[in-house]
């Protein structure tokens, strides 16, 4: 008998032996999936929110403690920007969006800063040193980033009239210009 066929011989025997292991069961019983019920989610998350769709009424936490009711921010433009502190192109656009929000009419803009993937504690001392004129949420589980789909950052998000409107990722001389545009449109 050749090595291949004592090899196949053996691999039979050994699942005949292994049949039996199953004691009186069914084999209906034997694949059947072990399946355990779970309660549902009392409130599930809204994920990849798209352009059109309504802003969720989230209440977030600024690094200062500050409660932010996005519910209430329905009246101006928002832009939520998705940044991260080793985000080398995150860091160049803080400053032209610094100064975008301080040659706006504050009832007619609201800039949040969504700091992404940081720890709280680390997004604390960044603007500790170098702080800025709008709040800073920290989004250390990246909630905030999946409800919004964000997947690159830098990336802005415009909410208009409660609704989620156009986003932007990226960072370069383009976009530069699409701010200055944007601000002389809501500044008429």
């Amino acid at each position: 008998m050749s090595l291949k066929q004592k090899l196949a011989l053996t691999g039979l025997s050994a699942l005949l032996a292994g049949a039996g292991c199953y004691g009186s069961q069914t084999l209906e019983e034997t694949v059947k999936p072990n399946i355990q019920y779970q309660e549902p989610a009392k409130e599930k998350p809204v994920y990849n929110l798209k352009k059109g769709d309504s802003v969720p009424d989230l209440t977030l936490k600024s690094i200062d403690g500050k409660d932010i009711y996005l519910s209430e921010l329905s009246k101006r433009r928002v832009i939520l920007d998705f940044w991260s502190l080793g985000c080398g192109p995150c860091q160049e656009l803080t400053p032209h969006l610094k100064e975008m929000y301080e040659a706006t009419d504050r009832d007619k803009l609201e800039i949040i800063l969504v700091a992404t993937r940081d720890k709280k504690e680390d997004v604390i001392a960044r603007f500790k040193d170098k702080p800025v004129p709008f709040n800073v949420v920290s989004d250390e589980d990246r909630e905030i980033a999946k409800m919004y789909g964000v997947t690159a950052l830098p990336t802005l998000i415009f909410l208009e009239d409660g609704k989620v409107g156009n986003s932007v990722m990226g960072f370069g001389p383009m976009h530069v210009k699409f701010l200055e545009n944007y601000v002389k449109h809501l500044n008429k």
